[in-house]
């Protein structure tokens, strides 16, 4: 059949009955489920709730608050957290209506129903239309009905009916047929094939995150083959590939339109979340060669399973393409290969790319070997592709392969028909599909909402804000208990402590930990200050009686909890305020927050919700797997407050010790004196250094409204006549220094130069550059009792020969140094610790040298030690009586098979450490 006929086919064959067709058999395959709308949900555990509830969601925020639909009111107080799982934004919008009359469970079984049918639906279209080019109707007809069952109803689909998110799969299938019309339309009909194709490939990534790579590869290599001419070197082929690169650019702007605005908000959380997965966990679910003998417990043929499966994977490692469908497939590759050779090309490889993208990092044979770890793809792609390290399972990448054995199965149904076997075709096509079937689907029974949901959906918003429930642990359930409180939060839609999806945060996770601790006073003061006002402890989820006994009598004692009453097995407490934070800052303040790694970040992140809500400016920088980037602040920025570590030295900060304000759960609140006019830190990058120099010369010029500090101007409060300059120095050795008009002696060492300053009266600092650094700057006004900054003078050269580090470092005085070095495993993220090591260094008259081999270290100032294991290292410095938190980055490596390779020497620049 010709290109023209092909094309003029009439639009309700394609439309209409295949549809229909397969949303009867979507029906009868997933029986009873069309009649248990909304009070069942298909699958097991946790997962359906999770989906059902995301759904919610997005329609009860899109009806009333539709600026805030990324802010999912749970894992309070982190922000959006609707990107922990996939969004449904789009399914969402389509199923307003019901949603509206809050039926968000029958809303979510359409949709199910529907991603089969259109499933389903889309590969018979891509499959006809390749094989209406070479073969009759009725073979075509026969060919692509069964190609759309075998991806429909395929064991991967089938395995994912808890993933709503999963089972999104018709609009890669669209986008490959409007793609293949590209090849054979011209005029404004192409363009508009190459916009569909943008189109749907767009839909496809806004699904779910693992499709966005998916369907840009597919795309991409289907292009390639299909839009290539076969003799491209003529001037008419030329401008084809013109063409067809034209069509590709305007399909690929439209899908980034569509898909960019729903992928941002995850690339941001995921960035400042640090979401890496560790090629361990891939190991976990990277696929191994038995998955693809794997079937679904309950399947018709099969029973439990071809092959057994690691515990808990079982919904990600089934892949059981279908004998007969591998079968059908290489009939359908191999018969019609020299009649449509770009489309079996295509599709080969298409199929290729998730069979060998879902084996992972590791090779493995059955799911419970750790592996061998082989040049595989994945972990190129792992290591070198943005946003890859994010993606948990690889064996997701068994979709393409599906759709590839579909399609070509249902070609070599399509040959088998117009040749000796049409009577051969209906029953095998019927076994193919057979061999999928799992029949009846589990499903879960929803109970009625317990009648606390129901209370706290009737009483005030404002007594009950952030609400957390007990136990948030239990005994390994199939479904754990914080999926249920999620679920039953449609009922009332106040924001949960609690949290279930596919991403837990590590501030949540501190929660749980510290909820251990209950009953006590201290524990439940810590969520007072987080901001939860609301207590629900569910007696009916306690499995120890006298775990439970203990709990509530202490609930009934402690002055924390106030009761509200009882709701059947749920008893409810108001949580009082902590009045040491209600009045500590005001709306307008400005507050600063350190990034520092001893920081409790999920204090931090609750400080900064609670000051942000009352109206104050919040800056700081990102404080990696808890809270964004917060405002950062100009040059010069005075605060109102500071928030340290405690322990910190707030001196730096312009503070002091005295100054303190509030400090419980390792968090210290400073006060910063009005009489800070302006500070600025004196680290500029060095280009190609890890750590910031600091100069050794600087001239300060006061303007009066402002203050110039080298090349930078801070503007000042007020307008200041005279003021008092204090520099933080590090001075190696004893030496004199050029302060303005005078010298001055200084000791060696860290520490504060006090210099009165007027204005337009510059006054200028400098030192020998070897062995001075001006490391900071405040202006005063007036003279401030601020204690001097101390600590030791150091710098530190580091250099690696073969397996060896070496270290040079030079300190102002004598005192003890520790080297130590940490680092982790590649495949399971497993901490290592390599070696610890102390040395007493003379003064900076005479560097101090330290070498150690990194593969068998070994040194007589070494106190521990082990042969490196392969990994990423660390190695830190620091100077006696400093935490080891504080230590000095002075070297990165990596270890692969027993070698030193990836070496960075992180070389420290003359500094202050205390």
């Amino acid at each position: 059949m010709t290109a023209e006929n092909r094309l003029r086919l009439p639009y309700w064959w394609r439309v209409s009955w295949p549809f229909l067709w397969f949303l009867v058999l979507t029906i009868l395959w997933t029986w009873p489920l069309a009649m248990e709308m909304t009070t069942a949900l298909p699958g097991s555990g946790a997962d359906p709730l999770l989906q059902t509830w995301i759904l919610a969601w997005d329609g009860h925020a899109l009806l009333h608050h539709p600026a805030s639909v990324w802010d999912a009111p749970i894992f309070f107080p982190y922000p959006r957290t609707l990107t922990y799982n996939d969004h449904h934004l789009l399914w969402a919008v389509v199923m307003l209506p019901v949603l509206a009359f809050g039926q968000p469970v029958a809303a979510y079984n359409a949709l199910l129903l529907l991603s089969f049918a259109l499933s389903g639906w889309a590969v018979c279209l891509l499959t006809h239309d390749i094989l209406a080019e070479h073969t009759e109707e009725p073979a075509a007809t026969i060919g692509a009905l069964l190609a759309g069952g075998l991806f429909a109803f395929s064991t991967y689909r089938m395995a994912h009916l808890a993933h709503l998110n999963l089972l999104q799969t018709a609009w890669l299938p669209l986008a490959l047929y409007w793609l293949r019309q590209m090849a054979v339309r011209s005029g404004g009909a192409f363009w508009r094939a190459a916009a569909l194709t943008g189109v749907f490939a767009g839909v496809q990534a806004v699904t779910a995150v693992y499709y966005a790579p998916m369907a840009a590869l597919a795309v991409g290599v289907a292009a390639f083959v299909w839009l290539w001419p076969a003799r491209w070197r003529s001037p008419l082929a030329r401008r084809a590939v013109g063409r067809s690169i034209g069509g590709l650019a305007l399909a690929g702007a439209v899908a980034v339109l569509i898909a960019l605005p729903f992928l941002l908000p995850y690339m941001m959380v995921y960035a400042y979340l640090g979401i890496v997965r560790s090629p361990g966990e891939l190991v976990r679910w990277s696929a191994p060669l038995t998955a693809y003998l794997s079937v679904p417990a309950g399947n018709v043929l099969y029973g439990a399973g071809l092959t057994p499966v690691q515990p808990g994977s079982e919904q990600e490692l089934l892949l059981f393409p279908g004998a007969l469908a591998v079968v059908l497939a290489g009939i359908g590759g191999w018969r019609w290969w020299r009649a449509a050779r770009r489309d079996g090309l295509a599709l080969l490889l298409i199929g290729a790319a998730g069979v060998v993208l879902s084996l992972g990092v590791a090779l493995r044979v059955r799911s419970d070997e750790a592996g061998v770890v082989a040049a595989l793809p994945y972990g190129w792609l792992y290591e070198r592709v943005p946003g890859f390290n994010a993606l948990r399972v690889p064996a997701r990448w068994w979709m393409l392969g599906s759709l590839a054995v579909a399609v070509l199965a249902g070609m070599g149904a399509a040959w088998l028909w117009r040749g000796w076997g049409r009577w051969l075709v209906p029953v095998v096509g019927v076994l193919a599909l057979l061999e999928h079937l799992v029949w009846p689907i589990p499903r879960i029974e929803l109970p009625a909402p317990p009648p606390v949901y129901q209370w706290l959906a009737q009483s005030s918003p404002s007594a009950h804000r952030v609400v957390l429930e007990l136990p948030a642990e239990a005994a390994e359930e199939a479904t754990p208990v914080r999926a249920w409180y999620q679920f039953f939060q449609i009922t009332h839609w106040r924001t949960l402590v609690n949290g279930y999806s596919g991403l837990t945060p590590a501030g949540s996770l501190d929660v749980v930990r510290r909820l251990r601790r209950l009953p006590d006073d201290d524990t439940v003061r810590y969520i007072a200050r987080l901001g939860v006002d609301t207590l629900i402890i569910h007696r009916d989820r306690y499995d120890e009686p006298a775990k439970l006994a203990h709990l509530l009598q202490w609930a009934q004692a402690t002055p924390w909890l106030e009761p509200q009453g009882v709701f059947a097995d749920a008893i409810v407490y108001a949580i009082k305020p902590d009045p040491s934070l209600e009045t500590l800052v005001s709306a307008g303040d400005r507050i600063y927050i350190d990034n520092n790694d001893r920081i409790p970040g999920m204090v931090a992140l609750t400080l900064a919700h609670r000051w942000q809500t009352a109206g104050a400016m919040v800056y700081g920088l990102k404080r990696l797997r808890y809270y964004p980037a917060l405002a950062t602040p100009p040059d010069g920025q005075l605060f109102d407050y500071v928030v340290l570590a405690r322990g910190t030295d707030p001196r730096p900060f312009g503070t002091m010790p005295a100054l303190v304000r509030w400090q419980e759960e390792g968090v210290a609140v400073y006060a910063v004196p009005a009489e800070l006019l302006a500070t600025q830190e004196l680290g500029a990058p060095d280009i190609g250094q890890f750590h910031p120099r600091h100069p050794a010369t600087l001239t300060v010029r006061l303007r009066g409204d402002s203050v110039e500090v080298g090349r930078s101007r801070i503007a000042l409060p007020t307008v200041v006549e005279a003021a008092t300059l204090l520099l933080d120095v590090a001075s190696l050795t004893e030496q004199e220094v050029q302060v303005g008009e005078t010298k001055q002696r200084l000791a060696a060492g860290g520490q504060t130069l006090t210099v009165p300053i007027s204005r337009d009266q510059p006054v200028t600092i400098s030192g020998d550059a070897a062995t001075f650094s001006i490391v900071r700057v405040q202006l005063w006004r007036g003279m401030p009792a601020l204690d001097a900054v101390g600590g030791v003078a150091l710098t530190v050269e580091s250099a690696f020969a073969g397996s060896q580090l070496q270290l040079l470092a030079r300190l102002s005085r004598a005192t003890e140094v520790t080297l130590e070095i940490y680092g982790s495993t590649p495949w399971y993220e497993k901490p290592v610790h390599l070696l610890t090591g102390k040395l007493t260094t003379t003064d900076s008259t005479e560097p101090s040298t330290l070498t150690v081999d990194l593969i068998q270290p070994s040194a007589p100032w070494l106190e521990y030690a082990v042969p490196a294991v392969d990994g990423r290292y660390i190695a830190y410095l620091r100077i006696a009586g400093q935490a080891s938190t504080d230590g000095l980055p002075v070297a990165k490596f990596t270890v692969r098979n027993g070698q030193v390779v990836d070496a960075q020497p992180l070389p420290a620049p003359l500094t202050i450490v205390r």
